[in-house]
Formats: structure tokens, C-alpha cells, sequence
């Protein structure tokens, strides 16, 4: 049994902040689109209108350096103003990468050694070089000099006090629900069906994710 307070009267009070900013910006040419797609091609959208900020992952560093080259920059995610005018932090999942090797696979030496050879130092150096992974290998992180300028892992360390560490992959059941919470802030109920209010849509969200 999951349960969340996602539906508080301090999260409808935060949520109701966001819409207070999303708002305004609906009509005077502020778009949103999703940042993993076509966006990321040429950092416009299909109409040519420029990308100004961003909320994506390391996964993207190699490629946003490619596009951006030094001007690349990266930050934690914003404060901003609840309803009631209290700051509030916005929060993130923090995720990692674990390998495992099954005890009763049939060539149980074979996978621990090369479950050995994938998480090594080298391995997890030529990632960070190649993909921008961040390592978990105690001389890599601490080498300042390999560190020194990877923007996008200093932001996710600035990130790290205000993510939720995942026990395990956050789905669907998730995003697509908190889709619709996202919608409702920038876009008001979507049918005449659908929630009518913030409250009404964060219950609907707690309820599907806790069935």
C-alpha cells in the first residue's frame, strides 16, 4: 500500500503558486514542450522560437555541450512563491543504476566478473567522459580535476537535498498521472468531466496512485 499527501492543503496551497506564475505567461508567447524531443534537435521549436531554459537530466549533458558548447549552463531546480507567499523549493527524484548478478545464474563466474569489469573505475570514468554519467567510484568523485568543469553534475549536487531517492523506477502510474496535474496548472480543467478545481485533481491524482 503506497500513500502520499501530495493532495495536503500545503501542496494545493504550492500548486496553486505555480499556476499563479504559469498563468500569465500563457498568453504572451510563453510555450512548453517537451524538452527529451524534437526540441533538443536544434533547441527551437517547430516554429523557431528558442529554447531559454530547460528542466532535463545528465543523460543530455554530451549532447546539450555539442549544441551549447561553454555556454552551456545548469543550476538546480527554482524556488518560487506559494498562494500564501511562502518560498517554497521545488523538488526532483534522484535515480541511480544498480548491477546485480543473479546467484543462480548458470555461468555465475562469468557474470560476476564481467558485472566487476562494467563497474569498475575504468569503466565508470570512460561513461563520465563518454556520456557524462556521473561515478559513484570514491577516486573519481574525488578527482576535482576530472569534476572540475561538469556544470550539469554540479547543479545535480546543489538538486541532491531536495530529491527523493527512488526505491525503485518511477513509471507511468506516476508520470502519466502527474501529466494531468501539470495540464490542469497550465491549462485549467481539460473537459467539463474532468476535476474542476486544484484540490478536486490532486485527489484524483493521490487516489490513482494509491489503488
Amino acid at each position: 500500500l503506497h500513500t502520499t499527501n501530495f493532495n495536503s492543503a500545503e501542496a494545493v496551497d504550492a500548486l496553486q503558486g505555480v499556476s499563479n506564475l504559469l498563468k500569465p505567461r500563457v498568453d504572451n508567447g510563453f510555450k512548453s514542450v517537451d524538452f527529451n524531443g524534437a526540441a533538443l534537435d536544434d533547441l527551437s521549436d517547430a516554429n523557431g522560437n528558442k529554447v531559454i531554459a530547460a528542466v532535463t537530466g545528465v543523460w543530455n549533458t554530451e549532447l546539450l555541450k555539442e549544441k551549447l558548447g561553454e555556454n552551456l549552463g545548469a543550476a538546480k531546480l527554482p524556488t518560487f512563491k506559494s498562494a500564501n507567499g511562502t518560498t517554497v523549493q521545488w523538488g526532483s527524484f534522484a535515480g541511480s543504476k544498480l548491477v546485480g548478478v543473479k546467484s543462480s545464474s548458470n555461468n555465475l563466474g562469468w557474470a560476476l566478473a564481467f558485472a566487476d569489469y562494467i563497474t569498475d573505475e575504468a569503466a565508470q570514468r570512460y561513461r563520465f567522459e563518454t556520456n557524462g554519467w556521473g561515478p559513484s567510484n570514491k577516486n573519481l568523485l574525488a578527482d576535482e580535476e576530472l569534476l572540475a568543469d561538469h556544470v550539469t553534475l554540479k547543479a545535480l549536487g546543489a538538486q541532491a537535498p531536495y530529491a527523493i531517492s527512488q526505491a525503485k523506477s518511477v513509471g507511468s502510474k506516476f508520470w502519466d498521472n502527474a501529466a494531468i496535474v501539470g495540464n490542469f496548472l497550465w491549462k485549467g480543467p481539460a473537459s467539463e468531466e474532468s476535476p474542476q478545481t486544484l484540490q478536486a485533481t490532486l485527489d484524483a491524482f493521490v487516489d490513482a496512485l494509491t489503488k
